[in-house]
């Protein structure tokens, strides 16, 4: 079963209510990742693309709930990255490659039925 994926820019400050972004912001245009499952069928998401430094890196997060901050990892803005989504015993559902908009220091969110920006 193939999962929806899409993105939208939350327009917030990292110390805004609405954003789960930590109140420190990586300097140059950077932005942190949130996933959203409203289906509830995915156990994992794995995120590759080029961080801050512009290294190209990688790594996976457990997605418990309907909304999982993908905290700690910042991702350029204007880059594109690859997101897989996986069930509990990590079996690969969905993935797709997105280019990241939005404003420094902001949250992109991940979800269904959310208009996207594909690469």
């Amino acid at each position: 079963m193939r999962k929806s994926l899409a993105a939208t820019l939350i327009a917030a400050a990292a110390a805004s209510t609405v954003a789960l972004a930590p109140a420190a912001q990586a300097a140059g245009g950077n932005v942190q990742l949130e996933f959203y499952d409203n289906k509830h069928n995915t156990s994992h998401v794995c995120v590759q693309g080029n961080n801050q430094s512009g290294s190209y890196v990688g790594n996976c997060w457990d997605t418990p709930g309907a909304q999982t901050p993908l905290s700690g990892w910042w991702w350029q803005i204007g880059s594109c990255v690859t997101i897989q989504g996986y069930d509990q015993s990590w079996n690969q559902l969905w993935q797709e490659a997105y280019r990241l908009g939005g404003s420094d220091g902001g949250t992109i969110i991940f979800g269904d039925a959310v208009p996207g920006n594909y690469c």
